[in-house]
């Protein structure tokens, strides 16, 4: 017989290995060596419980010296000493689980070992991790999908694995390790004072993922600087959770109380560490107030009063945080992130609004396409690819796919030209990252409210908004939520300034502590339709405190309709409707261009030429040219404040101007009288600073001057 026959006919050992497996209730799997890569792998599938009896065909070409078994309810601690770096000692491990457990298999050497144990009847696996890698120093955690390897040259205690019911219940430091953090869990520890200490936010800047012996120190720092005070727990735990490689409450406390309050490492080692990662001591050390008062509450029986961890925050700390440093004034910070670049901040409440019939939801999921494929919007590039949620309460679920069908599809035709708009030229979406990322959820008739009136009293946030709040905030990936509509969602009085906060207050919990922004969709006020312009938050239906609580606010209205006269032909009829202005009405945080919209394609939303009356009229080439060099300059004065001289150095046939130094002066001493750019006084030199006004002014200046 050739060798090539032999690696046909399965091992005696594979063969009585697996059917041995098989009479303990387990389920082997054939392994094979991958040509390319050189490793072991499994010969089928296995995630789905599938089985592999000793007659089938993947057993006749498997490797003959190991087969893998699915793990499903038991839990294998997979001690690997005889790794180069080793592994904690084995009477370590045994401390923490609580007792020496029996190997099932082991190394001639004896420091490679497997324990089996299994999850308890009652424990949810919807919450458990597959796997818990270097959950110590050469120990992993596995279960589920994960396969136990059982290799010839080791040893099998007593010839045969243990059956599910013959192996113990995995203690509570293992469940531990093996459990996913819930929201509640991050919320809780978000919440504890622990987190709002000094010592948290000096910790928060260290990598929790750090290398072993770096995690520890952090732990004995602590506990140097806390003694026996368990906060300074509560404060290596919490950070520890934020990792991947997170072991559990029971296993931090095991090394916790294993650790000494003195004559050991000191809190001033992990000062050095966050100080190394780029944090400012000074400057913590400064924002953290240290109040010399205590608060008491006393009351008499006859009185209730219910403190709830949202007022416990104002008790003896509420002057934290409120220091100034000189730091802070020399040193600008950050500038506010967007998922659409100088369009769409992170982390607000927005609004569009307009009409009914106008496209505010059409815009809406343009908007959404755009982030979840990270596709430029408008003529606006989109930051990176993220999560996006759209609750439809106006239309079902079939309908947003037909519109998301003809905005993609449009999209595609517009991406085919050479240029459009100005010279700009956009690339068709990308579907695969639509597919992913976008969520369309259908609400239409389904009656759910963010919040509602009980007894003609003010709205308060309902059950059913509590229960989706949990699931959204489960999944932190989501960046983009839009409420469509505020008056379907609103189960309070629309126009109610008092029951539009308590609305307000319901959107706030769906982004607070994270950069989500969430978008609401707003109709208009009764008779808005009918105005010439409809630039002013005022025009949105819905109480002032909505629109004030709003850091963006987008107005869209037809253009033209006051151009409209009897005898109008239909041609010109079309060309009025879809002439739609978008007005960037808000925005807190960057001067906003207006932006002029038509449908071009159907359903698509796309940037064309201002109009000022139904037949359109070419602009002259001089105009078109003071327009292009308008923006650019609002471009540079927006990124700072910048002299007139700056400016003219700026200039040149070979720059992105493309005038000469006294056509750009004269073109910004314009700007100046049509009050877009104004002068004040250099505070670090002699002379001016050039410098934009408001956003709501340039937006208006800038549509004046055109």
């Amino acid at each position: 017989m050739n060798t090539q026959d032999t690696k046909t006919i399965p091992d005696d050992w594979v063969k009585e290995t697996a059917a041995m497996a098989i009479r303990q209730g387990h389920c082997p799997i054939p392994m094979k060596l991958n040509t390319k890569t050189k490793e072991l792998q499994p010969a089928g599938t296995f995630k789905n419980a599938e089985t592999y009896p000793l007659e089938h065909p993947r057993w006749k070409k498997a490797d003959i010296n190991i087969i893998g078994i699915r793990l499903g309810r038991f839990v294998l601690v997979d001690y690997d000493g005889n790794k180069p770096k080793g592994a904690v000692p084995l009477v370590d491990l045994y401390g923490m689980l609580g007792d020496k457990p029996n190997p099932v298999q082991e190394n001639d050497k004896g420091d490679s070992l497997h324990f089996l144990y299994k999850l308890p009847d009652d424990f949810d696996i919807t919450t458990l991790k597959n796997s818990k890698q270097n959950w110590m120093q050469g120990v992993d955690l596995l279960t589920m999908n994960q396969l136990i390897h059982l290799k010839k040259h080791k040893t099998i205690i007593d010839g045969e694995l243990p059956t599910l019911n013959e192996v113990p219940d995995a203690p509570q430091i293992i469940i531990e390790a093996l459990t996913k953090p819930t929201a509640q869990d991050r919320e809780r520890r978000d919440s504890s004072p622990a987190s709002i200490t000094e010592a948290a936010e000096i910790v928060s800047h260290i990598d929790p993922d750090i290398a072993h012996s770096e995690w520890v120190a952090v732990g004995m720092g602590l506990k140097a600087e806390y003694k026996e005070d368990t906060i300074g727990f509560e404060i290596w735990d919490n950070w520890s959770e934020k990792g991947e490689k997170y072991g559990g409450t029971t296993y931090l406390q095991y090394k916790w109380d294993s650790f000494k309050t003195e004559g050991g490492t000191t809190f001033g080692t992990a000062c050095k560490m966050a100080k190394d990662a780029g944090a400012d001591l000074d400057a913590i050390s400064n924002k953290h107030y240290d109040p010399t008062f205590e608060c008491t509450v006393d009351f008499d029986d006859d009185d209730e009063l219910n403190i709830t961890s949202e007022d416990k925050k104002y008790i003896n700390d509420f002057f934290q945080g409120t220091a100034i440093t000189l730091e802070d004034m020399v040193t600008a910070p950050p500038p506010r992130e967007h998922y659409i670049e100088n369009f769409l901040p992170k982390g607000v409440i927005g609004i569009i609004g307009g009409e009914g019939g106008i496209g505010k939801s059409r815009l809406a999921l343009q908007i959404a396409i755009a982030v979840a494929s990270g596709a430029s919007f408008l003529n606006f590039n989109v930051s990176s690819p993220e999560e996006v949620l759209f609750l439809s309460a106006e239309d079902d679920s079939t309908e947003c796919k037909r519109r998301i069908h003809q905005i993609v599809n449009a999209r595609e035709e517009l991406s085919k030209k050479n240029k459009w708009f100005e010279g700009y030229k956009v690339e068709a979406f990308d579907r695969n990252l639509i597919a992913k990322n976008l969520m369309i959820k259908d609400l239409v008739g389904d009656g759910l409210f963010f919040t509602a009136t009980e007894k003609g009293g003010i709205a308060k946030v309902t059950k059913q908004f509590e229960i989706i709040k949990e699931q959204i905030n489960a999944k932190p990936d989501i960046k983009l939520i839009v409420v469509d509509t505020y008056s379907r969602f609103n189960g309070g009085n629309e126009n109610s300034n008092d029951d539009s906060t308590q609305f307000v207050k319901a959107c706030e919990k769906l982004i607070k502590g994270t950069d989500r922004t969430l978008i609401v969709i707003a109709h208009v006020v009764k008779g808005g339709s009918d105005k010439k312009s409809m630039s002013s938050v005022n025009d949105i239906a819905g109480g002032k405190r909505l629109t004030d609580s709003a850091r963006w606010v987008v107005m869209l209205d037809r253009y033209l309709m006051h151009t409209i006269k009897d005898g109008m032909s239909p041609e010109n009829l079309r060309d009025v409707a879809n002439q739609i202005r978008m007005n960037v009405v808000k925005n807190n945080y960057v001067a906003n261009e207006v932006g002029w919209l038509f449908t071009e394609l159907s359903e698509y939303f796309a940037p064309c030429e201002k109009r000022t009356e139904h037949k359109e009229r070419k602009q002259s080439k001089a105009v078109v040219e003071r327009d292009r060099v308008s923006k650019l300059v609002i471009e540079e004065l927006t990124k700072s404040p910048k002299s007139k001289n700056a400016m003219e150095q700026k200039a040149g046939s070979d720059t992105k101007f493309a005038v000469s130094g006294k056509v750009l002066l004269d073109i910004i001493g314009n700007m100046i009288e049509d009050n877009i750019i104004v002068e004040v006084n250099n505070p670090k030199a002699r002379g001016s600073l050039l410098q934009l006004v408001s956003s709501n002014q340039v937006s208006s200046k800038v549509q004046d001057s055109q």
